[in-house]
């Protein structure tokens, strides 16, 4: 057998292994182009974006306390402060809520904050929210917070 230009042997076996190579980086090309061209999950290290609840916008904010809530504590009580926004915050919560669906958000209230996510189509009003608290005295503070006038 003789030697090509780059010093191969010109047999048909060089041949395959030839056309398996460049069969190959075809593959490894079209993978690594498809990878890139898919998009990536909807904001995946996003920062959560605030929402502050303040009083003003608050009609009445009152403490719950909801018993096997919690899959990963089902014995232990939560403490939840109930909040029912006036006119005005009913609209500002919604709009926020409308523009912001599938994306971490903070809802804060003070020092407090409920690191949450809102998902789906948002059609009708949101004339509430439930703040989820660390324990029932925290809750008592948030729902003070929001109901001093």
């Amino acid at each position: 057998m003789s030697l090509g230009r780059r010093g191969f042997r010109t047999g048909s076996k060089m041949k395959i292994i030839m056309a398996c190579t460049k069969a190959a980086a075809l593959v490894l090309f079209c993978f690594l182009f498809a990878a890139g061209c898919t998009p990536a999950d909807s904001h995946p290290e996003a920062a959560p974006i605030p929402f502050t609840i303040v009083a003003s916008n608050v009609d009445l904010a009152t403490v719950a306390l909801a018993a096997g809530d919690n899959a990963a504590t089902p014995t232990q009580a939560e403490a939840i402060v109930a909040i029912k926004f006036s006119p005005n915050g009913t609209a500002a919560f919604t709009d926020f809520v409308r523009s912001h669906t599938n994306l971490p958000v903070n809802i804060l209230v003070d020092q407090y904050t409920n690191g949450v996510m809102f998902r789906g189509e948002f059609t009708n009003w949101l004339q509430g929210f439930d703040f989820h608290c660390a324990s029932s005295n925290e809750a008592q503070r948030v729902a003070e917070i929001l109901n001093k006038k």
